[in-house]
């Protein structure tokens, strides 16, 4: 499940193991080229990707939360990221709450909505009075901001699971 993703969208991974020729176990990258190295000195970001991937098909009917999806990641695999990690929530029965602060990285998330807007809810927070407040905001409008590219940044995405009332 976690090995899928990976190799459709980096090539030049054939497989990933857990190896320790140190004596300590690290992740490694069977790379196409039958060169294997260490994950970390392959990408960070897809350490970073990976990761994550390994700690969502780890639960099941759990909540997960990610904290700026996009920091180490390559611009151009967030909208690849959003649909591994929705599929991977409605897999596994997870909810995933997502803070973002990147209107680049929010916008991927468009295409991966499609007309699920559903599944999704954007959470803002806000100063309030010294205090802080919680605007839950529906997907569809949540969608529509950001077709409009709207400012919606300093907010957690939340993705539903079909459970969810």
């Amino acid at each position: 499940m976690v090995l899928d993703p990976i190799k459709q969208n980096f090539p030049y991974i054939e497989d990933l193991e857990i190896l320790s020729p140190t004596g300590v176990q690290s992740l490694y990258a069977v790379m196409t080229s039958g060169e294997i190295r260490r994950l970390s000195t392959v990408s960070a970001g897809l350490t970073k990707i990976v990761s994550i991937f390994l700690g969502c098909a780890n639960i099941t009917n759990g909540i997960i939360l990610i904290d700026e999806l996009e920091n180490g990641v390559f611009y151009e695999k967030y909208e690849f990221l959003w649909r591994a990690l929705y599929d991977f929530a409605m897999d596994r029965h997870n909810q995933l709450f997502i803070a973002s602060h990147s209107f680049e990285c929010l916008s991927a998330l468009l295409p991966v909505m499609g007309d699920k807007v559903e599944d999704f809810a954007l959470l803002r927070t806000e100063r309030d009075n010294g205090g802080c407040i919680v605007r839950h905001i529906s997907g569809a409008a949540m969608k529509a901001a950001l077709n409009r590219q709207g400012e919606i940044r300093g907010a957690t995405i939340a993705a539903k699971t079909h459970s969810d009332p």
